[in-house]
């Protein structure tokens, strides 16, 4: 029996999930990037594979089957996002969408004022 319970070892897979595939893959990308130190070329991969990481995300918070894997991915996907734990509130305790409805509703205002013209 191999490491993942499966009865069959002759899986095109290491040990750790790896198929020869992608270790080509790796090869591969390493010859094209031997400028950078192997530290340099793990973060370019890990950049490459960011926007398919974020789609994973993205797809686990819609459509995992287990309440809590989406409710994780999606903490996950507002944390990565710049988006605040609390009250939603800016610095000033204002709403972050409040400034740009305050320039919309001023915007109006003066039109209906006549202090623009459309």
């Amino acid at each position: 029996m191999d490491n993942f319970g499966n009865g069959d070892q002759n899986l095109p897979f290491d040990e750790f999930g790896v198929s020869d595939d992608d270790l080509a893959a790796l090869k591969m990308e390493r010859e094209m990037l031997t400028h950078q130190t192997p530290v340099q070329q793990a973060r370019t991969i890990l950049e490459e594979a960011s926007p398919m990481a974020a789609l994973q995300l993205v797809r686990l918070a819609q459509m995992a089957t287990n309440e809590n894997v989406r409710l994780r991915a999606a903490t996950e996907i507002l944390n990565r996002t710049g988006v605040e734990k609390g009250d939603g509130k800016n610095e000033e305790g204002k709403e972050p969408w409040s400034d740009l409805f305050d320039k919309v509703v001023q915007t109006v205002e003066d039109y209906a004022n006549g202090s623009k013209k459309g």
